[in-house]
């Protein structure tokens, strides 16, 4: 049973992810929610049913399964959202970004023609065009004083 909840979560968050900010994406999650949904809904009307055949028993439904599945739902609704909603790119125009994969060039020691990750040509970045530590706060005092 383990492994189904594990699974299922992984796999809509990971097409959610693929697909983030499209109608493909939002399909997945919606898909997976509503099978989520459906389980719990399910899961009740399996309960009455059975409760119908049998009055004197117990019935089918059990508490304890319902108790661990809402919360499982809202668990996969709100990741998969927050992913969702994640950007595709890092912002454009950022100085010292590759426009192809993202990858960070400013923190290069000599000035690069091309991202060494992926190999995309760019117009060259060197280190000069890294932003000032007056303007990156998020620097030590001792950073700030070398560079």
């Amino acid at each position: 049973m383990i492994p189904f909840f594990v699974g299922y979560a992984m796999i809509v968050w990971w097409l959610t992810c693929r697909w983030r900010r499209g109608v493909r994406g939002a399909a997945v999650l919606g898909a997976g929610i509503g099978g989520l949904l459906l389980i719990n809904w399910l899961h009740i009307q399996l309960g009455a049913w059975s409760k119908s055949i049998d009055p004197d028993g117990e019935g089918f439904y059990i508490p304890v399964l319902q108790s661990i599945m809402w919360p499982y739902t809202g668990l996969v609704a709100f990741v998969g959202a927050y992913i969702f909603v994640l950007p595709l790119r890092p912002p454009a125009g950022q100085a010292g970004i590759c426009k192809s994969c993202g990858y960070d060039l400013a923190g290069l020691g000599h000035p690069v023609d091309a991202c060494p990750e992926c190999g995309e040509a760019s117009e060259p970045i060197g280190p000069a065009e890294r932003p000032s530590g007056e303007r990156r706060k998020n620097l030590r005092v001792s950073d700030a004083a070398t560079g």
